[in-house]
């Protein structure tokens, strides 16, 4: 996959899984809101990604993800969650709260329900908020919850403690958005926040405990070229783990013309997100940027542990962001 951000006018998304290189271009629109809806079929390798990403002069890559929103690892295994919503199908079974709608009680999405104790209905919380959710799939209402005050119209919703761990991630997995925690190490396994998250795995569950295959594995390298007058970078997936589900159709409110029906997905189909952040290195005064990109892929029930033949549906909701 190669990514130019460098381009004010045309950006080339080149993404290999496997064998057959997919090739997406997104055509820059003002603010930096990028889009492109594509379809392919081809042999793809969840196993292994490459892609390379040039950056925009005097920025640095400070953060990359990729999180297969419909799976969490654990030291039991990989579990479902069907509606992307951070919390397991089991998990919202018990807690009552329901695993094919992402915000049970309409406002806040359940995973912030749980952890800030509104209950699984998000019952008792009543404050008046825009619903309109931002690229990553926060609104107002789950930022009043995390008690973040910045609006979404303003960046709120992206990185609020400045931590290059994306808001999103840190409720997905645990950790504080609202604290600079990238360095801690909550549960004390030697593994610390950016880490867990990057692996996809909580940071309140010991890493150790967990197997190399249920983790995500990526090595970022900084590289030099000729074709890049910014940073150029190479990143590799070594390991993606994917799971079956069942199908799930999101709220029509939730799907934005922008970026389009990100969660919703079909019976053994998974929704990944990649998240990259860009940080200038000019100083503090230019603000941070951060890209989103969705992308729906069909699982080989048969040969999920293989090399498998699948058909990639590349639905490619691609927004840049800017924290103010």
């Amino acid at each position: 996959m190669k990514i130019n951000l460098a381009s004010s006018r045309k950006i080339i998304l080149i993404l290999t899984l496997g064998f057959l290189p997919v090739i997406v271009f997104f055509q820059n629109c003002s603010k930096v809101n990028l889009q492109s809806s594509q379809a392919a079929v081809g042999l793809v390798n969840l196993k292994t990604a490459t892609s390379q990403i040039c950056l925009p002069d005097n920025f640095t890559l400070e953060s990359f993800f990729v999180t297969n929103l419909n799976m969490k690892s654990s030291r039991t295994g990989l579990s479902p969650d069907t509606d992307g919503d951070g919390l397991t199908d089991a998990e919202e079974i018990i807690l009552g709260s329901d695993p094919y709608r992402r915000r049970s009680g309409g406002f806040v999405l359940d995973s912030i329900c749980k952890d800030v104790d509104y209950g699984p209905q998000c019952a008792n919380f009543n404050l008046q908020c825009d619903l309109t959710e931002n690229a990553m799939g926060l609104n107002e209402c789950d930022l009043l919850a995390l008690q973040i005050s910045k609006p979404t119209s303003l960046g709120g919703g992206l990185d609020s403690d400045k931590d290059g761990i994306p808001d999103y991630l840190e409720v997905r997995f645990h950790s504080f958005p609202n604290i600079n925690d990238s360095l801690n190490d909550l549960d004390l396994d030697q593994v610390n926040t950016m880490s867990e998250i990057e692996q996809g795995t909580s940071v309140q569950e010991n890493n150790n405990l967990i197997q190399p295959n249920d983790k995500v594995q990526i090595i970022k390298t900084k590289q030099t070229s000729s074709d890049c007058s910014g940073e150029m970078w190479t990143i590799e997936v070594k390991n993606l783990p994917t799971i079956v589900t069942g199908e799930f159709t999101d709220l029509p409110d939730n799907v934005i013309p922008s970026w389009g029906d990100r969660f919703s997905h079909l019976n053994n189909e998974n929704i990944i997100q990649t998240t990259l952040k860009i940080k200038s290195i000019s100083g503090p005064t230019i603000p941070s940027r951060t890209y989103t990109a969705y992308k729906k892929v069909d699982i080989d029930v048969a040969n999920k542990n293989k090399q498998i033949n699948l058909n990639f549906i590349l639905n490619d909701y691609f927004s840049g962001e800017v924290e103010q």
